[in-house]
């Protein structure tokens, strides 16, 4: 028998078990796959570092020096903004507290009238400045910017879709306070791709625990109360703790704990591309986001991320990431989705090379996020509901990477208390 059994290696399991072996517990990990991450993970395609799913780390996040060592990972930033599709063409914003210069350069020839530049700008600062954005009297995202004196046209055309990319949802209507913790994390940081990708981040986090904790292609197919304690059931056998920690996906999670009320999840699909960096087109070939502005296809944002982070592709070759989130377009086929993805990407850089680029890989992740309006925010006590029993991850908490820090860190609080209870 040990204190704590965790089930799930994802970032909240292995914030949750370091935290748990700082405060001197036993503790060990169930994790039913091959490796650590849950959906953080990367694959080696080709001499590519191909991530499951469009991911980036923000350097701002709270929860990071906690259970990493940052300057372990070889983090790689992005620019800060993006280039989106308007019916004109392309236009930049960038951010003006990390490029004063190119920033007003932006304002002067791009499309963002200089009236939502200055609504923008008290948010950018504010959130600089105290880590939070005032609710303004909203309850939604879009409410927020609406408050705020932003203008429709500079919401649909930059912000729904930067956002969408964030909360892989084009509603805009996320709770007020996780988008006022998102944009000011933007306000904040950078975001950046790890050398090895971001599967790196749980690799990193799980090398800071003892030998034998964690337990791979171990997956848990029901939970009892034992005597005072709880037993993990897996296939060749069970493991025996005084508290159960279940820090798995949401429809795993609700397959353990049948009493948790379902959540609506976002989902998403990724089209990574291969291509010869001599036949680029030269517009893609900067270290930032790409945004569709005017909503001429299922591509809602990209990126060159071997530009961002070389070690992604390999020499001379460039890693092109396009990205699917709008519930309308995610209801297609794989290869009717590809068919328009490229087709989209031509009308984007004037060009017929989009055709002819190598799919590297394409994946469709159903349960990407939870989605998160206002009234999909877990009740208060969602993360013990019975003694002996927590719960961690972006079903019970805020769903990012670092909500899920933050979630297994709190399950260990809880479950020391628990313990001393």
């Amino acid at each position: 028998m040990v204190d704590v059994t965790v089930i799930g290696g994802g970032l909240a399991g292995l914030a949750c078990a370091q935290a748990l072996q700082a405060r001197g517990l036993t503790c060990v990990v169930l994790e039913a796959s091959d490796g650590v991450g849950g959906r953080v993970r990367t694959d080696r395609i080709d001499g590519h570092l191909v991530d499951r799913g469009f991911q980036v780390l923000l350097d701002a996040y709270p929860e990071l020096p906690h259970v990493v060592d940052r300057s372990s990972l070889g983090l790689r930033p992005f620019i800060a903004g993006a280039h989106h599709r308007t019916r004109d063409g392309w236009s930049r914003v960038t951010h003006p507290l990390r490029h004063p210069v190119r920033a007003i350069m932006d304002r002067i020839g791009g499309s963002m009238p200089w009236s939502d530049a200055r609504a923008l700008a008290p948010l950018a600062w504010r959130a600089w400045r105290s880590g939070a954005l005032p609710a303004l009297g909203a309850s939604s995202a879009h409410g927020l910017l609406v408050n705020a004196g932003v203008s429709e046209a500079t919401i649909d055309s930059f912000l729904r879709p930067f956002f969408a990319g964030v909360f892989l949802d084009p509603s805009l209507q996320a709770d007020v306070s996780a988008f006022g913790f998102r944009f000011s994390m933007f306000a904040r940081g950078r975001a950046t791709l790890p050398v090895q990708g971001m599967g790196a981040l749980p690799v990193a986090m799980a090398a800071r625990l003892a030998a034998g904790t964690i337990r791979l292609g171990t997956r848990v197919r029901a939970i009892d109360r034992s005597g005072h304690g709880w037993m993990a059931q897996f296939d060749d056998g069970a493991m025996a703790s005084r508290v159960l920690v279940v820090a798995t996906d949401g429809p795993s999670m609700r397959a353990i704990v049948r009493s948790l009320p379902e959540r609506p999840w976002c989902s998403t699909m990724q089209f990574t591309f291969d291509l010869d960096r001599a036949d680029a087109p030269r517009a893609m070939l900067e270290p930032i986001l790409f945004l569709d502005g005017i909503s001429r296809g299922p591509v809602n944002h990209a990126a060159a991320v071997s530009v961002v982070q070389p070690s992604y592709a390999p020499d001379g070759r460039v890693q092109w990431s396009a990205n699917v989130v709008d519930p309308a377009w995610l209801s297609h086929t794989d290869s009717t989705l590809e068919t328009a993805v490229r087709e989209q990407l031509c009308g984007w850089f004037g060009s017929t090379a989009p055709q002819a680029w190598r799919l590297l890989h394409a994946q469709r992740v159903i349960h990407a996020l939870p989605r998160q309006h206002a009234g999909d925010r877990p009740p208060e006590g969602t993360a013990s509901p019975e003694p002996g029993l927590v719960l961690a991850g972006d079903q019970v908490g805020d769903a990012s990477i670092n909500g899920a820090m933050a979630s297994g860190r709190h399950a260990a609080a809880l479950a020391e208390q628990a313990l001393s209870g």
